[in-house]
């Protein structure tokens, strides 16, 4: 008999293998149609390109500011305009975390939780100002700069348009509940203030004593654990969430309250994390029509992401790394420019790329449980269905390979590697079939490319047999 093995697939790896074993990784769920319906293919996620190296790194943030890109790497900031030129306009007095960025258009403010500092197209100078605080975020609406005060439930605005000049009452405190304010953000007009536990939101009135308002009923219970896992996506917010009730999760703002994104697999694993509040995430529009939430979870070494398109989700690493390298990400000129979490490369983003900066992607799939009321099968051929013929014309690429996997105990143990070629350059009638793969009650199955060819995994049949 002929069956269908449905290797497209989220990753749902959990603790218990029995359970699932599926993993995800550099390739991302594709929903195609079809004449008879839907169906499901897997696509390789987009390599890295060096674009420069600016200073040693890490990269530490980036934004637009009138039309340039600015990046921070180590201790140095740059302008990067549209031919790529890098000038270096700045230093801070930190070398490492995350830095705050935010634009009035005439100012650039770019805080690190130590120093605050300021570009005004001419000079770079630091805010001496002795009543500012020391701010780990900093956003821009309807003229003020406003940042938080680490530690407190309070946040601060500048004087009008003026990054250098800070008021000591210029405050107020989201007190609706008495957690600390960790994050900020501006979403539809409206300060969004993230605590440890809740969620609150401000709305700009213009009143001479303090331009900003708890917005009525704009309060959720859903903190926030991570910083800078804060992004703006899908026309909302997601965030790395958690409660007084226990448990960590990602979630997405609605009109009326958060809804949870996460997988089960995901918030098991989180759930297992030694730490979590040193994730971060970034949102990046493929080519395609899919969004992504890249989200990086540095201590456990992960990446996970989330596809908005198709609401599944699936991993990103970077080879001899383990999770995807980059930190920051920009949209620039036409081009995803994306910062090195480790030194001081500066990538652009390439979906006809399979390498990061001249390594190699490795791509797996491992699939959901294989069986067929748990009878016997003997599995007589697997042929995988690639658009093969894709080989380069140098190098590792020039007969492409494949790996096919198998475990018969629920994924805890794996045989050897068969290995088939996805055809060289223009052989696109080439089939890549496996024979004898034995017998089982219950299969799960990997597949797996390491050499540099841009490949979707469209489909799988496998030639069965019963036990009599």
């Amino acid at each position: 008999m002929r069956m269908p093995i449905p290797f497209a697939g989220a990753f749902d790896e959990r603790t218990a293998k029995a359970v699932s074993s599926q993993t995800c990784i550099n390739w991302y769920p594709d929903i195609v149609q079809t004449h008879g319906g839907q169906m499901m293919t897997l696509k390789m996620r987009p390599g890295l390109r060096l674009n420069q190296t600016l200073s040693i790194g890490p990269h530490r943030g980036a934004m637009i500011h009138n039309g340039v890109l600015y990046v921070v790497s180590n201790n140095s900031v740059f302008s990067v305009d549209q031919n790529d030129v890098a000038t270096q306009i700045g230093s801070l007095n930190t070398y490492s975390g995350f830095v705050g960025m935010a634009s009035s258009g005439s100012q650039m403010v770019i805080v690190d939780g130590i120093d605050g500092s300021y570009w005004n197209g001419t000079a770079f100078t630091q805010i001496t100002d002795a009543d500012f605080v020391d701010a780990v975020q900093v956003k821009f609406q309807k003229g003020r700069f406003i940042v938080n005060k680490p530690g407190t439930g309070q946040f601060y605005i500048s004087a009008d348009y003026d990054a250098s000049s800070w008021a000591a009452l210029d405050y107020a405190t989201a007190e609706v509940d008495p957690d600390n304010l960790v994050a900020l953000e501006i979403d539809h007009q409206e300060l969004w203030l993230f605590g440890n536990y809740t969620t609150e939101q401000y709305f700009y009135t213009g009143n001479t004593l303090f331009p900003f308002e708890p917005q009525p009923g704009a309060f959720s219970e859903f903190g926030c654990i991570a910083p800078w896992s804060v992004a703006k996506a899908d026309n909302t917010l997601v965030w790395v969430s958690q409660t007084r009730n226990g448990g960590r999760q990602v979630v997405q703002a609605t009109i009326n309250n958060p809804i949870v994104i996460s997988s089960g697999s995901l918030e098991e694993r989180m759930n297992l994390f030694t730490t979590i509040s040193d994730a971060y995430s970034m949102v990046v529009k493929a080519p395609d029509k899919h969004l992504f939430l890249i989200l990086t979870f540095p201590d456990a070494n992960e990446t996970h992401v989330y596809d908005f398109s198709t609401k599944l989700w699936h991993a990103w690493e970077s080879y001899g790394v383990g999770r995807f390298r980059i930190s920051t990400h920009v949209y620039a000129y036409g081009k995803h420019y994306m910062g090195d979490a480790i030194n001081g490369n500066l990538y652009t983003f390439d979906a006809t790329s399979s390498q990061d900066n001249g390594v190699n992607i490795v791509r797996s799939r491992k699939t959901d449980h294989s069986t067929s009321n748990l009878d016997r099968l003997f599995c007589h051929s697997l042929e995988l269905l690639f658009n093969v013929g894709q080989g380069l014309i140098t190098g590792q690429g020039l007969d492409p390979q494949v790996a096919l996997y198998y475990s018969d105990d629920g994924g805890n143990n794996w045989g050897n590697a068969h290995t088939e070629s996805l055809g060289g350059i223009g052989e696109y009638g080439k089939r890549v079939k496996f024979d004898q793969l034995g017998a089982y009650r219950h299969r799960v199955w990997e597949v797996r490319i390491s050499d540099p060819v841009p490949t979707t995994l469209i489909g799988a049949f496998a030639e069965m047999s019963k036990e009599k």
